[in-house]
C-alpha cells in the first residue's frame, strides 16, 4: 500500500471546503471488529511534572483520569534523552546501541537515520494486515530521517509549529474521512511541551499572572553560558501551562474516541521520548545528559483487558511499547527486539535497563566535554550507574532514597560491567547518515536550539 505524505495545509483545504471548523462527528460511528492502538507521544514532557506522578500543580486532570482508567507505570526509562535516538528506540524496541540512530562524531559529526531494514512497529503491523497512520510534528522525524517507513498515512509537519489542537482535528478528520472500519495503529506526535515555553491564552497565566512576558526560552551565550538563570521559575511555569494546554487538548480528542464508539475496543498509550533539565544539575534542556530529569518519562495504557486505577512499579522502558503494542494485538514479535512486553511478561524488579546517545551539538553545546558525549547509563532496580567511556569516571546513585541524584556514590563494579557491556553491544541497524539538509530544516534545527 502506498505510503500518503499529507502535509498540514492539504488536510486544513479540504476540511475548509466543507466548513470553517472541523465537522461535527458526534453522530458518526466506525465499526470496530478488532483492535486499534493509539500511540501519543508528548515530546519533552517529564514524569514528575504530571499530577498523577505526585506533581503539586494541576497540570494533567484528563491524562490523570486515563490512569485511573488504565494502568500507569512509575520507573519508566527513556533509551535517550532527545528525540532522534528516543523514537528509535519506541519504532524497532532496540537500544540506541542496537538501532544506531543517533548523532556521531562529535560537535562536527552528523545524524543518522533509522534504517528501514530493520523490524518497526508499524511496519510489522502493516504487514500483518492493520492500518497505520502517524501525525508527527517535528523534522527530526520525518521522511529524510526514515521515520515513515511501515505507515500507510504520514502526516509531518516538520517546523515543529503545528498545535495540538490542530493535530487532534487532523487525526479525528483522518479517523472520520480516511481510516478504514477496523484494525488501525496510530502515533500521534505533540510538540507544544518542547522549547520555546509560549503557552496560548488561558494557559500562559495558568500557573503565573504575568503571561509569557516576552521570555520563553533560555538565553545562552556564544561559549554556553546560561544568561537568564534567574528566570528558571518562570520558565518552569510556561512549561507547565504547555502541559496542561496539551492535556485539554486531549479530552477533546478521548472525547471524540468515545464519541465515535471505538473506546472499547482502542487501547490508548501516553508516553514522552524524554525529560527536560530546569537547571538541576546545571543545565537547560535536554540532550547534554543522562539524569533522571532527562530520562524519566511517563508510561500509562487503558484500554480493553488493562487494569483500571493501576500502579506498577515495575521496570520498563521506552523500548518494552513495540513487544508490548505486539502481543497485545496477537501479533508475532520480530526477533532480537531487546524490550519486553509488559503486559503478559512482567519483567524482573532488578531488570537492566540501558540508555545512551547523548549528543554534544543539542543545547549545552560549548560546556560539553567528549566524556559527557561518550556516556550511557544503566539502571537496575534503584541502583543506577552513569559510565564516562574512555575514562575512569564512573558515577552511581540510589534512585530510592536520592530520586534528585544530587549524592553521587562510588560506582560498585558489578554496575560498571554492566555499563560496559552496554557499550559493547554490536549495532544491529545499518543506518546511514543523512546527507546535506535543506535550509529550511536547518533553519528549524537552528530555531529549536539543536544546531548553532
Amino acid at each position: 500500500m502506498p505510503i500518503k505524505l499529507i502535509p498540514l495545509f492539504t488536510i486544513l483545504a479540504v476540511i475548509a471546503g466543507c466548513t470553517s471548523t472541523p465537522p461535527d462527528t458526534s453522530g458518526c460511528r466506525i465499526p470496530s471488529n478488532g483492535k486499534n492502538v493509539i500511540l501519543i507521544i508528548i515530546d519533552t514532557l517529564r514524569s514528575d511534572h504530571l499530577s498523577c506522578f505526585g506533581y503539586q500543580r494541576n497540570t494533567s486532570p484528563t491524562i490523570d483520569s486515563l490512569a485511573d482508567s488504565g494502568t500507569l507505570w512509575l520507573n519508566a526509562q527513556s533509551q535517550a534523552p532527545w528525540t532522534l535516538p528516543s523514537h528509535a528506540s519506541i519504532w524497532t524496541g532496540l537500544s540506541v546501541k542496537s538501532h544506531g540512530t543517533t548523532h556521531i562524531g562529535g560537535v562536527e559529526g552528523f545524524d543518522l537515520q533509522l534504517d528501514p531494514q530493520l523490524p518497526s512497529l508499524p511496519a510489522t503491523l502493516q504487514n500483518s494486515g492493520f492500518q497505520t497512520s502517524g501525525f508527527i510534528n517535528f523534522v527530526l522525524l520525518s521522511e529524510e530521517f526514515g521515520f515513515n517507513h511501515g505507515f500507510d498515512w504520514y502526516d509531518c509537519d516538520g517546523s515543529g509549529e503545528r498545535t495540538v489542537t490542530a493535530t487532534v482535528d487532523a487525526f479525528l478528520y483522518w479517523l472520520d474521512y480516511q481510516a478504514e472500519t477496523e484494525n488501525f495503529f496510530c502515533v500521534i506526535h505533540l510538540f507544544d511541551v518542547h522549547a520555546p515555553y509560549n503557552p496560548m491564552v488561558p494557559y500562559d497565566t495558568a500557573f503565573c499572572s504575568e503571561g509569557v512576558d516576552g521570555v520563553s526560552r533560555w538565553d545562552l551565550s556564544e561559549n554556553g553560558k546560561i544568561l537568564n538563570i534567574e528566570d528558571c521559575q518562570h520558565l518552569i511555569d510556561m512549561y507547565d501551562g504547555e502541559i496542561l494546554y496539551v492535556d485539554n487538548e486531549l479530552s477533546r480528542l478521548f472525547s471524540g474516541i468515545r464519541q465515535r464508539e471505538i473506546a472499547d475496543s482502542t487501547l490508548i498509550i501516553i508516553t514522552s521520548d524524554h525529560g527536560e533539565e530546569f537547571l538541576e544539575h546545571g543545565g537547560v534542556g535536554h540532550g547534554h545528559a543522562l539524569y533522571q530529569e532527562q530520562i524519566h518519562v511517563p508510561l500509562i495504557l487503558s484500554g480493553p483487558g488493562i487494569n483500571r486505577g493501576s500502579i506498577s512499579n515495575i521496570p520498563a522502558a521506552l523500548y518494552d511499547i513495540m513487544p508490548t503494542i505486539l502481543s497485545y494485538l496477537g501479533v508475532e514479535v520480530p526477533e532480537n527486539v531487546e524490550g519486553l512486553d509488559l503486559l503478559s511478561h512482567a519483567p524482573a524488579q532488578l531488570r537492566q535497563i540501558p540508555s545512551g546517545g547523548v549528543s554534544p551539538d543539542r543545547f549545552f553545546l560549548a560546556m560539553m566535554s567528549l566524556s559527557d558525549f561518550q556516556s550511557c547509563a544503566v539502571t537496575e532496580g534503584s541502583k543506577k550507574v552513569i559510565a564516562y567511556m574512555g575514562t575512569d569516571r564512573f558515577i552511581q546513585f540510589n534512585l530510592d532514597e536520592d530520586p534528585e541524584e544530587n549524592i553521587p556514590l562510588a560506582a560498585d563494579s558489578t554496575m560498571i560491567e554492566k555499563a560496559l557491556f552496554y557499550w559493547a553491544t554490536p549495532r544491529r541497524g545499518n543506518p546511514s547518515p543523512i546527507g546535506e539538509l535543506t535550509d529550511e530544516i536547518n533553519s528549524t534545527l537552528r530555531d529549536l536550539g539543536y544546531i548553532r
